[in-house]
């Protein structure tokens, strides 16, 4: 399970979906600074990584908890077992940087996180147009 954290991690980023993931998409190719950031997207899903990421409504900001650093999640919560055991039971399976989405159950790989490439996030943003 999850619960509230007493005090929320830093932010290391913002996870999107849907809707959200688009918004998330277009603002980073309008910020300039957008090759500061590094990345990962799927059919409906951006991950965004890095220090202010820009912010669009319904998106979540992320963080790595302190004591496992390799495992993102929201910044507002923690899970009810101590993050390194989470961790370490998660790492068999999935090595790496893992963002957990404790709403959606998701675990996402950010391993293969890349630095935002313009012509490849307008690519996505195109093949996601009706």
């Amino acid at each position: 399970g999850w619960r509230p954290r007493a005090h929320p991690l830093p932010v290391a980023g913002a996870f999107a979906q849907g809707a959200a993931a688009t918004a998330l998409a277009t603002r980073l190719l309008a910020a300039e600074n957008h090759d500061l950031f590094r990345g990962v997207v799927g059919e409906e899903v951006v991950v965004c990584l890095g220090d202010d990421p820009p912010w669009v409504d319904g998106a979540v900001f992320i963080g790595a908890d302190p004591q496992a650093p390799q495992l993102y999640m929201p910044t507002w919560i923690e899970p009810d077992v101590p993050p390194t055991i989470l961790a370490a039971a998660l790492a068999a399976r999935h090595p790496g940087p893992l963002l957990l989405v404790p709403e959606t159950r998701q675990r996402i790989s950010l391993g293969a996180a890349r630095p935002i490439h313009g012509p490849r996030l307008r690519a996505w943003l195109e093949a996601r147009r009706p």
